[in-house]
């Protein structure tokens, strides 16, 4: 008992860490560097290292729910999806509760984050997200949540990869932008 919230912190303090010192060391110095010649201002820094954490975590965590979920046999029957499940798989229990680990690592780090005409919906969008998961893996309906945020990542990573072509594009009709065009097209 109560070990979900146990190992709910540390998957949080650990999402959180790596994503902070992942943007502060990798992101941002590579966008600075990409970027010499062009105007560097430190908002576009700032919003470039927040969408590669985004597209990072969607991209492993899509193939990680990939991974955990395309063996189930009752993945590709959806009357049992929303079934609910005592105790479910340890391995699936544990990737809903890292979403909802990185969903309120996202909540936290959009008080420091640098306000855009869509930060809003952003928390919204985690303040519901980490209930709704955390109510899905406590009552045992794992399988719907997992599916859900399979589908969702995928669909995240068109998104979050458009916007990161967005930033590294240096002029209007260059490849990264006409990458992002096509990315948006397909999202």
């Amino acid at each position: 008992e109560g070990t979900d919230w146990i190992v709910l912190l540390i998957q949080f303090l650990l999402v959180h860490s790596v994503s902070w010192w992942g943007r502060w060391i990798v992101s941002e110095p590579f966008f600075v560097a990409y970027k010499k010649q062009c105007v560097r201002r430190r908002r576009d820094i700032k919003l470039f290292s927040h969408i590669v954490n985004a597209c990072l975590f969607h991209s492993l965590s899509a193939y990680f729910g990939w991974k955990i979920l395309a063996h189930r046999d009752w993945i590709w029957d959806q009357s049992r999806w929303n079934l609910r499940v005592d105790d479910g798989p340890a391995d699936l229990k544990f990737y809903v509760l890292l979403y909802a680990a990185r969903y309120t690592s996202d909540s936290v780090s959009l008080l420091f984050e640098i306000v855009k005409e869509d930060s809003w919906a952003f928390a919204v969008h985690h303040v519901a997200s980490v209930p709704r998961v955390l109510v899905s893996a406590q009552q045992g309906y794992v399988r719907i949540g997992g599916v859900f945020m399979l589908f969702l990542d995928w669909v995240d990573i068109v998104l979050t990869g458009a916007k990161t072509f967005k930033y590294l594009s240096k002029r209007r009709n260059d490849v990264f932008q006409v990458i992002a065009d096509r990315l948006f097209e397909v999202f």
